[in-house]
């Protein structure tokens, strides 16, 4: 009876570290580290010291070759094989763009596919990210996004840690996001952008969540959605929580534009265990 309260009570302890979702938008100084402990290696995949360096200067670190060309044609041929199948037909996991039937993300792939929760195991991953937050650690989120050629929309401004610390309770910045990109990320085909040292800052998003806000803002977010002038800001100011490794609350975004050639990337959120349900 008592994980409930401890629940609640570390909540309430960082909606007041991280306020948002307000009647305007504010920058806050992040208040948690962004590298946990002394950086000491966790496995023989961890970052050196110099890549930790950056990582913590940054907000994130791209690093090439992590996976073979063949590993990487496995993981395509593994999307194609879930998108065309009947495995996601119906699920709240499929997410479609807002404008057609294409896949615009599948989440929690890991769950429906040996090849996909192989990975989220691959210690080429985990070393790193346990040697960061200096703990075991869970998935919070995962997902497969497709920016399509021509068609695919763009993911706006945003912070993923402002989202699932306001929607989903997510308490504090123990966490990071690890990407493995399955296509080249190029100025042709929609990349995704990051803003350097943007993760020493939380961007407190003006208005309201609506109810069931989720079923929305997968196809076309509009809430938590910083403004314009919000991320210059931030980096101006050198203060916004947050791979390629990236600190959770990292603004980042990826292009309208019509992409010339399709790309997609894995995403895997993982949390440091605070709390366990």
């Amino acid at each position: 009876m008592s994980k409930p309260g401890r629940l609640t009570e570390q909540i309430s302890e960082s909606e007041g570290l991280y306020p948002t979702r307000g009647r305007e938008e504010k920058i806050f100084e992040r208040a948690d580290p962004v590298v946990y402990g002394d950086g000491q290696p966790r496995g023989v995949h961890s970052l050196t010291m110099e890549q930790l360096d950056f990582y913590a200067r940054n907000g994130f670190i791209v690093i090439p070759g992590v996976f073979s060309q063949q590993e990487v044609d496995v993981f395509n041929d593994e999307y194609e094989r879930l998108a065309t199948s009947d495995t996601l037909k119906g699920k709240d996991e499929l997410v479609l763009e807002p404008d057609s039937n294409q896949p615009r993300s599948i989440f929690s792939p890991q769950r429906f596919s040996d090849v996909f929760n192989r990975l989220s195991r691959d210690h080429r991953i985990l070393d790193k990210i346990t040697q960061i937050l200096d703990s075991d650690v869970y998935i919070h989120h995962a997902r497969i996004n497709i920016k399509r050629a021509l068609s695919g929309k763009s993911f706006p401004w945003h912070s993923d840690f402002e989202t699932w610390h306001s929607e989903d309770g997510l308490p504090r910045c123990r966490v990071l996001s690890a990407w493995v990109m399955l296509h080249e990320n190029n100025e042709f085909n929609g990349p995704l952008y990051l803003i350097p040292g943007s993760h020493k800052t939380f961007v407190s998003c003006a208005g309201a969540t609506p109810e069931e806000h989720h079923k929305a803002s997968l196809r076309k977010q509009e809430y938590g959605v910083p403004s314009i002038d919000a991320p210059q800001g931030a980096q101006r100011e050198k203060r916004s929580c947050g791979s390629s490794w990236g600190a959770w609350h990292i603004d980042s975004a990826r292009r309208q534009y019509h992409a010339r050639f399709t790309r997609q990337h894995l995403s895997c959120g993982q949390d440091q265990p605070v709390f366990r349900l």
